[in-house]
C-alpha cells in the first residue's frame, strides 16, 4: 500500500520541474513512510512513497527500473506466488511478467493501480482494480500529463509550474450535498478525471485512450470468494489486525482468520451513547469465536479531541466527504495504542456485494409509492420519492433518490437534478449487471456508494494513520453471485459459532458532548460568509435542520471547511448554487 506519482512534459525538461515534482511527491509521504524516491526519464518524472506489507526489504522498493520498462504500484496483488512461484513480492512479480512481455491486465486478484512505462513502445500504461479500491487521478493539457493516487499533488505541480490554479467543478458541489460524495470519473476540480475500475489507461504520442476492461476481468475471474478471502487473509510479511463491528461482515472474517491459527490484533468501537453503541455484541462474538486464544483485543473509544478530529479530518481528504469520521476515529486512536501496527483488515463489501442495505429490501415500496403520489407528500421521509417524477420507474432511478439527501433534494433546480441523474446513470452502464431488479441495485450500491464513498474514504483515512486497509471480500466473482442478504455468512456462523444477528445499530461516530454539534454550527456560519453557497433563508432552515442531524450537520461542516482549508476558487456565480 502505497502512493505514486507520475508526469509527462510534452515539451523540453526544465530543471525547476524536478525540484516540483520531488516536492510535490513529499505531500503525499504520509501514504508511504518506509521508502521515498524520484526517478527522471527523458520527459518522464517518477514517484514513489512506499509502505512495506510484502517483502519488507528494500528490493521491492520503486521506481522499479528493468530491461524494458519502469513501474509504479500501489496496493497488493494477493496471487502473486501463484503468478510468479520464487517471487519475493508482488512487486517483483508484476516487474518479472512486465519484463517477459505478458500483459498482467487479467491475471492479478488484489487491489492495484499500476503503471508501466514502455521503454521499447514509448508507451505509458495504467490499470486499475475491478471494483475501485486504489485510486489515480490525472490531468492531461498541452504542457503535460500527471497520474497521481492524490489530488494534491497533481495541484502543486500545476501551481507551483505552470501557474494553474483549479477550479471548483461547480456541478460538483451539488453532487455532494445531494449524495454526501462526488462521484467518479469527475472530481471537485473540473480538470482532473478519475480512472474508471476495471478501466486501462493507455497513453502515447500525446494521445489518451481509455478501455473498458470490466467485463473481461468478470469473465476471466478464477477465485471463488471463498479462495479470495484466504488469499487476503494470508498474503503479508507483518501482523495483521481486524475491524471488529457487530455485523456479519466482520464477524465473519474474524472467524476464518481464527479457524487459520495465526497472530492478530483485534479492535472494535465503544460509542459513547447506548443507542449506538455494539461493542458488548462484538465482545461477546469474539469470546464464542475465540475463547481465550486472543492475545490483543482493544475497545477504543472517542478521540480525546472531538473538535481537534473534525480539524484534521478535512484536512486529510483529497475531496470532500460526508462519512468517514468513525473510522477516522478509529484508526487515529488505534494508532495511539500500537505505533508499529501496518495491515487491518475491514469487512467493507458484504452489505453492497450481498444484499445487507436496506436499498435492497425497500424498492417494493418505491413501486407503490410512485403509483400512489399522495402517499410521497404525506409520509415525510418518503418525499423525495416523489423526485424526477417524468423519468421512467428503474431500478437506477429509486436508487439515486434512494441514496440522495431529503433536505436538500427539496432545493436543487429540477435540470440539476436530471443531469445528476443521468450522469450517474451512463455511469453505471460501464458496469456488467443481470437485469433483474436487485442485481441492478447492487451495480448501484457497489460501483456508486461503495466505489465513491467507502472505499474513497477507507483509502484516503487508513494512510493518513500509516495503515495498509483491506477488503477481503471484494473478490471478482462475488459481483456474478447474487444479492442473498449474507445466508451463507449467516449459515457459516450459526453451524460453527451458534451466532445469530438482528439488526445492527449502525457502527457509526457518535459525539458524547451534545454541545459539540452547536460548535459546528457556529463555525458553519463564519465559514458561509466566506463561502456563500445557500441564501439566507435557506440557511435559516439549514442550520435547524443540522441541530437534529448529526450526519447532515459534519457533511455540511466537511465541505465548507474543506473549501476554506484547500483556499478552493468557487467563482462568484457559484456563490448562492442554493438561492
Amino acid at each position: 500500500m502505497c502512493g505514486f506519482l507520475y508526469a509527462r512534459l510534452h515539451k523540453n525538461n526544465d530543471p525547476v520541474f524536478g525540484q516540483i515534482f520531488h516536492e510535490a511527491l513529499q505531500l503525499m509521504q504520509y501514504r508511504g513512510p518506509d521508502a521515498f524516491d524520484v526517478h527522471h526519464h527523458d520527459h518522464h518524472y517518477f514517484g514513489h512513497v512506499r509502505l512495506s506489507i510484502l517483502d519488507l526489504s528494500h528490493h521491492s522498493n520503486q521506481p522499479l527500473l528493468f530491461s524494458n520498462g519502469i513501474l509504479l504500484f500501489t496496493g497488493e496483488i494477493y496471487n502473486y506466488q501463484q503468478l510468479v512461484n520464487d517471487a519475493k513480492s508482488d512487486t517483483l512479480a508484476l516487474a518479472h511478467m512486465l519484463s517477459q512481455g505478458i500483459d498482467i491486465s487479467q491475471k492479478l486478484n488484489g487491489m492495484y493501480a499500476i503503471l508501466f512505462y514502455n521503454l521499447i513502445t514509448k508507451t505509458t500504461t495504467i490499470l486499475r482494480d475491478f471494483y475501485g479500491e486504489k485510486i489515480v487521478y490525472y490531468y492531461h493539457d498541452q504542457h503535460v500529463f500527471i497520474a497521481s493516487s492524490t489530488i494534491k499533488s497533481i495541484r502543486y505541480i500545476l501551481r507551483s509550474f505552470y501557474q494553474k490554479d483549479l477550479i471548483i467543478n461547480k456541478l460538483a458541489l451539488y453532487e455532494y450535498l445531494l449524495c454526501g460524495f462526488v462521484r467518479e470519473p469527475h472530481t471537485i476540480y473540473e480538470d482532473i478525471k478519475v480512472l474508471a475500475p476495471g478501466h486501462q489507461l493507455i497513453f502515447s504520442s500525446n494521445e489518451l485512450v481509455i478501455n473498458n476492461n470490466h467485463l473481461s476481468l468478470l469473465t476471466n475471474a478464477t477465485l471463488t470468494p471463498r479462495e479470495y478471502i484466504d488469499l487476503a487473509l494470508s498474503t503479508y510479511d507483518v501482523r495483521p489486525s481486524l475491524l471488529l463491528s457487530s455485523g456479519v461482515d466482520s464477524t465473519y472474517l474474524l472467524s476464518l482468520i481464527q479457524g487459520r491459527k495465526v497472530d492478530f490484533n483485534l479492535m472494535t468501537y465503544k460509542a459513547p451513547q447506548k443507542i449506538h453503541d455494539e461493542s458488548a455484541i462484538a465482545t461477546d462474538h469474539v469470546k464464542k469465536i475465540c475463547g481465550s486464544e486472543v492475545r490483543s483485543f482493544n475497545i477504543l473509544e472517542n478521540h480525546d479531541s472531538i473538535d481537534e478530529l473534525f480539524d484534521q479530518y478535512h484536512k486529510l481528504l483529497e475531496q470532500p466527504s460526508s462519512d468517514g469520521i468513525n473510522l477516522f476515529n478509529i484508526l487515529s486512536m488505534f494508532r495511539q495504542i500500537d505505533i508499529k501496527a501496518k495491515l487491518i483488515f475491514l469487512g467493507v463489501g458484504g452489505d453492497e456485494l450481498y444484499g445487507g442495505y436496506q436499498s435492497f429490501r425497500n424498492y417494493k415500496k418505491f413501486y407503490l409509492l410512485r403509483s400512489l403520489p399522495m402517499i410521497q407528500y404525506a409520509v415525510k421521509k418518503y418525499q423525495r420519492f416523489n423526485y424526477l417524477s417524468d423519468q421512467n420507474t428503474t431500478p437506477e432511478l429509486y436508487y439515486f433518490l434512494y441514496r440522495s439527501c431529503p433536505f436538500f433534494i427539496r432545493f436543487l433546480p429540477g435540470d440539476i437534478q436530471l443531469k445528476l441523474f443521468n450522469q450517474f446513470h451512463q455511469e453505471m452502464k460501464k458496469y456488467q449487471s443481470q437485469t433483474n431488479i436487485r442485481s441492478r441495485i447492487k451495480r448501484c450500491e457497489t460501483f456508486d456508494y461503495m466505489r465513491n464513498q467507502l472505499l474513497r474514504d477507507v483509502d484516503n483515512t487508513s494512510l493518513y494513520c500509516g495503515f495498509e486497509a483491506r477488503n477481503p471480500l471484494l473478490s471478482t466473482m462475488g459481483y456474478l453471485l447474487p444479492a442473498d442478504f449474507k445466508t451463507s455468512m449467516k449459515l457459516h456462523l450459526k453451524r460453527k459459532h451458534d451466532l445469530s444477528f438482528t439488526r445492527k445499530k449502525g457502527f457509526t461516530f457518535s459525539p458524547l458532548n451534545r454541545n459539540f454539534s452547536e460548535i459546528l454550527i457556529k463555525k458553519i456560519i463564519a465559514l458561509h460568509l466566506t463561502y456563500p453557497i445557500f441564501s439566507p433563508s435557506i440557511l435559516d432552515e439549514l442550520i435547524l435542520a443540522c441541530r437534529t442531524n448529526f450526519n447532515l450537520l459534519s457533511k455540511v461542516y466537511n465541505l465548507l471547511a474543506w473549501l476554506n482549508t484547500n483556499q478552493a476558487d468557487i467563482g462568484e456565480d457559484a456563490c448562492l448554487l442554493f438561492g
